[in-house]
């Protein structure tokens, strides 16, 4: 702390790796050497681009790397010094390049053999290389022209043995030396069309390191990790799906999955299987799903709960189900004192999962990447987090904001993300790479909304003084700025024929603005209370709808400013909306916790999907079918199937339909009474799940309920507003 230092990270390929030095003080500075711009401005640093080497630089590294004394230059003939020449051509003046190819002559001055890496160079197939090493990932084709070259020169049995390292599967992001040379012999095997018969031969290295075949006995304790992460992979990669399904179906492998590796690496599993998935897998994953956070809470939780969840699909119809069950119920009973005898927990339904962020979920947003669906997710805590849909996977975590995430948008080319706090800023991100491209300062408090132009050009956002500000997305630089409201926009968007901005106020009302002149258009008027969420909707007649803390959505004809329906059924204030992009399906949902599925046409209550605990802030509609997320306050976001035919086909007569409050059991354990807030008493046979009667007391609500000792009769207590009762049945 008493000294001025410059400290020099070289060759760094992380983030997280440059944030352990963020805390230097006095007049320390850090120098970062990278191939990646993106790991200098993360930590706010000048980017200085370094130019590829001169060509007297080359040459002295070409020479340097083929160990090339200086009196050996002398006997250099003019032909040999040509081939140099083309050498450094080739090479284009990057290091790695120069370093490769020297090193494939540092045993040799023979000219045959400098003319036969000039002449793999110039023959590398660089159209083939580009197919396999895409431009987005890895841009430098000399260094694979080198790379084959280097490949090239091998004897044929160390080829050989270098191709045996392309089944590894690295894992990374990022392209290091280590990696690039893994997926060059990968792809050398795909192409050559043996690459699934390498993956059979490793398969059976890896089983012949287990105990009497077993997968979940491996002798490889140094390799334990990778072997428990990326078995599946080479399983699937080696074309052999019964195997990968036995595996998937075996517990001791399900419950060592999670211990040595997580949760969401045990779901990426699935989709290595073949679509569309068999029926009893599709139980096993849904199972897994409903229970994520449980199971990540307490990994020895996986056992009770797939026994609570698939108990009643335990039959022959369902043998592999059955069989897994078996092995749970063998293996759990010596660590867990209490296991359910019946299917207790929710299976079918129009939850998929629920995945605890940490903090309170105040905005959303989806989208579409080359590898699936994300959740993006904007928190209280200033941090935005991002996740895989399909298996809840946290993938990144960006940081920039100093408080709260109000709001969270989309380019419609899904190309950047802008994010408003409640810092006064607005940050513009790229998708692609998650990197902080602009910051923009905005004037008037909170900024509680945002919106992209149709032509991603510019961002609107609107602020806590009522101001509308529009914002150059490639520069940052502020265009323009309007008082619309007296009072705080409180949401925002754009009209999806590009020709409006609709802004919601706390002053009750919705108004319209020319996008391209802001000027005012009109003021759209019927709610009561202050109106949180504004969302656009329809193509060919743009169309609005919009929610309140009146309790009301309404649609309008943004052309006519003319409001069409009301649509009523929640109990309490409405904080967000969202609209299907084939304007069939909306979705509400706010203080009461429960989200509403509304039909947009007639305005029609479809269904109603209870989980949350708080009010729920923020919800989406993915370009996956049928599928939707909200975040609440109580720190999670869910993602749900709004498919309602597979939920609403359920037998509902059986069971309660509310919360069990209280439960007696007989003192021989056969019959069990419940009581519940849907006003019920039920009676059951514990051994078969059987419902017996169910009984009602018409004068109050069930409170709680006993039975006597010689289990003959039941007492039950039940209450309304009045007066209270205790009957005897």
């Amino acid at each position: 702390s008493d000294k001025d230092c410059l400290v020099v990270l070289d060759d760094v390929w992380s983030v997280d790796d440059v944030a352990v030095f963020d805390h230097l003080s006095g007049k320390c500075q850090l120098l970062i050497t990278t191939r990646d711009a993106k790991v200098v401005r993360s930590s706010k640093g000048f980017v200085y681009e370094l130019q590829f080497m001169a060509q007297d630089k080359s040459r002295a590294l070409l020479y340097q790397s083929a160990g090339v004394e200086p009196d050996e230059l002398s006997t250099f003939s003019p032909e040999m010094h040509q081939i140099v020449k083309e050498l450094l051509k080739q090479c284009r003046g990057l290091p790695l390049a120069l370093s490769l190819v020297g090193s494939n002559l540092i045993d040799t001055r023979l000219q045959q053999d400098w003319q036969d890496v000039l002449g793999y160079f110039q023959n590398a197939g660089l159209e083939q290389l580009h197919s396999q090493f895409p431009t987005v990932t890895y841009p430098y084709d000399n260094i694979l022209a080198a790379i084959d070259a280097s490949f090239q020169r091998l004897e044929k049995n160390e080829r050989e043995k270098f191709l045996d390292f392309g089944p590894e599967l690295q894992g990374k992001t990022s392209y290091r030396v280590h990696d690039l040379l893994l997926e060059f012999a990968r792809q050398k095997l795909q192409a050559s069309g043996t690459l699934a018969d390498v993956q059979r031969v490793f398969v059976k290295i890896l089983r012949g390191q287990c105990v009497n075949g077993e997968w979940t006995t491996t002798s490889s304790l140094s390799q334990r990790d990778y072997y428990f992460k990326y078995l599946p992979y080479h399983i699937f990669s080696s074309e052999q799906q019964s195997e990968l399904i036995q595996l998937l179906f075996d517990f001791h492998w399900l419950e060592q999955k999670v211990k040595h590796t997580n949760f969401p690496s045990l779901i990426s599993d699935f989709r290595f299987l073949d679509t569309p998935l068999q029926h009893e897998i599709k139980l096993l994953k849904k199972s897994l799903m409903l229970s994520a956070d449980a199971i990540e809470k307490n990994p020895s939780s996986i056992g009770p709960q797939l026994l609570g969840r698939l108990l009643s699909y335990a039959s022959d119809e369902c043998p592999s189900v059955k069989k897994l069950l078996d092995d749970v119920r063998e293996t759990s009973r010596k660590t867990c004192r209490l296991l359910p005898l019946f299917s207790c927990l929710k299976l079918e339904g129009a939850e998929i999962f629920k995945k605890n962020v940490g903090s309170q979920v105040w905005s959303l947003a989806t989208c579409t990447t080359s590898t699936g669906t994300i959740v993006i997710s904007g928190l209280h805590n200033g941090s935005i987090r991002i996740h895989e849909l399909e298996t809840g996977k946290e993938l990144q975590v960006l940081e920039g904001h100093t408080n709260t995430v109000w709001c969270l948008a989309l380019s419609h080319s899904q190309r950047h993300l802008a994010s408003g706090s409640r810092d006064n800023t607005a940050t513009i991100w790229n998708t692609d790479t998650f990197e902080q491209l602009k910051v923009l300062q905005v004037e008037g408090g909170d900024v509680n909304a945002l919106d992209f132009s149709t032509d991603d050009q510019r961002l609107f956002t609107g602020s806590q003084d009522g101001k509308l500000t529009v914002w150059r997305v490639s520069t940052g630089e502020r265009l323009d700025v309007i008082p619309a409201h007296d009072v705080a926009i409180m949401s925002l968007c754009t009209t999806k024929d590009g020709l409006y901005i609709a802004t919601a106020s706390w002053d009750h009302t919705i108004k319209l603005w020319r996008a391209d002149t802001l000027n005012f258009e009109a003021t759209l008027v019927g709610h009561t209370d202050v109106v949180g969420s504004v969302v656009a909707a329809g193509n060919d007649n743009p169309m609005l709808v919009s929610a309140s803390w009146d309790g009301t959505l309404k649609i309008w004809d943004a052309k006519k400013h003319k409001e069409i329906h009301t649509l009523r059924g929640h109990e309490g204030k409405i904080y967000s909306v969202a609209v299907s992009s084939d304007t069939k399906r909306i979705i509400s949902g706010g203080q009461d916790m429960i989200m509403r599925l509304w039909c947009f046409h007639t305005g029609e209550l479809l269904s109603c999907f209870e989980g949350h605990s708080r009010p729920i802030n923020s919800l989406s509609i993915t370009s996956e079918k049928f599928k939707a997320v909200s975040g609440s306050s109580d720190g999670s976001f869910r993602v749900w199937n709004l498919d309602t035919s597979a939920h609403l086909k359920q037998d509902r007569s059986r069971g309660h339909s509310k919360s069990v409050i209280d439960i007696a059991v007989t003192h021989d354990g056969s019959r069990c009474v419940t009581a519940s807030f849907d006003g019920f008493f039920k009676v059951w046979m514990c051994e078969n799940e059987k419902e017996c009667f169910t009984l009602k007391d018409l004068k109050g609500y069930p409170v709680n309920v006993a039975i006597s000792a010689d289990d003959r009769h039941v007492v039950s207590l039940s209450s309304n507003s009045s007066s209270s009762s205790i009957k005897v049945w």
